[in-house]
């Protein structure tokens, strides 16, 4: 087809997300490249282009063309009356942040707050329900709304995934002084008490299944019976943070480990469960960033074609100091994975 038919757009990018996935990201940008050129409004053509600019880690200008999301996909931007933040100071005015996306998104970009409350303004912030809590830790916060409710005056706003433009953020600037939350008291002090123990023990919880109803999620999830090889470890008491249909209902695929999830009722409650924890092994989760927010150590298990914001070529991660990233070698190799996750937890827990 693209031989017949050089202008067919949809055929070129295509093309592109192939060459993004795997891992051949200057090729993509070059293949939205040459739709663009033809066809300079094409969104779905700046917009893939944005996101394997992420990929190659060039945020000089893959934040700003992040912001072609709302005319590519089905995000819609807020329909408020006060105006955009321009990124400039605040002198006084109150800035709405709002969140947007997964609860996984808002945990990594909540980061930018302090830095947006230093502009000198007095900043709102609305969140999922499930953050509300745990946003508080920010400590920079005048109100925190949860998403639905209704909204205190403000002068003007920003999604938070545009503030990475805002900031000019590059490679060499990501913000990360890690831990930029932390763990308030949980509401149930059963969760002290299930990961009580003998000393000794190394407690490591588990994550193994995205949210189900999220695009790519069948990609970047894994069963729980691929970390089986984990439950044979000597001196090791295994946990599970896993929250959702249909991958809770894979938990008895992994005898004797231990279900947080039921005593977490927010993410608040989560981090003071990871709080206690030698080590949280967790595919692309909400629950990873987490504890890369929180500072506590955390192994990111990766599909082969994983998120921009992992990066190519890296088992570290800029965003997040504390968090180590182990990739598929091959797409769909979790058995290879999980041999670099027994390996590596005999080496340096055990």
């Amino acid at each position: 087809m693209l031989g017949r038919e050089p202008l067919h757009h949809h055929a070129r990018i295509n093309l592109g997300l192939v060459y993004r996935d795997r891992g051949a990201a200057e090729a993509a940008i070059a293949t939205f490249d040459q739709v663009i050129a033809e066809r300079p409004d094409h969104p779905l053509a700046h917009w893939n282009r944005a996101l394997a600019l992420l990929l190659a880690g060039d945020y000089e200008r893959g934040f700003p063309a992040y912001e072609w999301r709302w005319r590519a996909t089905a995000m819609q931007p807020r329909g408020f009356t006060a105006p955009l933040w321009d990124g400039k100071p605040l002198e006084g005015r109150t800035i709405l942040l709002h969140a947007e996306q997964g609860l996984g998104d808002a945990i990594q970009f909540a980061r930018y707050a302090p830095m947006v409350a230093e502009q000198g303004g007095r900043v709102i912030l609305e969140a999922p329900a499930a953050l509300v809590r745990l946003f508080g830790s920010l400590g920079c916060i005048a109100e925190i709304v949860a998403q639905g409710a209704s909204l205190p005056p403000f002068d003007c706003h920003a999604p938070f995934m545009s503030l990475p433009a805002l900031f000019g953020t590059t490679l060499e600037s990501v913000p990360n002084p890690v831990p930029y939350l932390s763990a308030p008291m949980p509401t149930k002090k059963a969760i002290g008490n299930a990961l009580s123990g003998p000393s000794g023990v190394r407690r490591i919880g588990l994550v193994w299944g995205g949210n189900a109803a999220r695009q790519g999620d069948r990609v970047r999830s894994c069963r729980a019976v691929d970390l089986l090889p984990l439950t044979a470890l000597p001196h090791v008491r295994l946990y599970s943070l896993q929250k959702g249909s249909p991958h809770a209902e894979q938990l008895n695929d992994l005898p004797g480990v231990v279900d947080l999830a039921p005593l977490c009722d927010d993410m608040a409650d989560t981090a003071a469960a990871i709080a206690q924890l030698d080590l949280l092994v967790s595919v692309d989760t909400a629950t990873a960033h987490l504890a890369g927010a929180l500072g506590r150590p955390v192994w990111t298990l990766l599909a082969y074609a994983a998120d921009w914001r992992y990066l190519l070529h890296r088992s570290d991660n800029l965003w997040y100091p504390t968090m180590r990233r182990i990739r598929q070698p091959a797409p769909g190799d979790w058995a290879g994975v999980m041999s670099q996750v027994r390996k590596g937890i005999v080496s340096s827990l055990l």
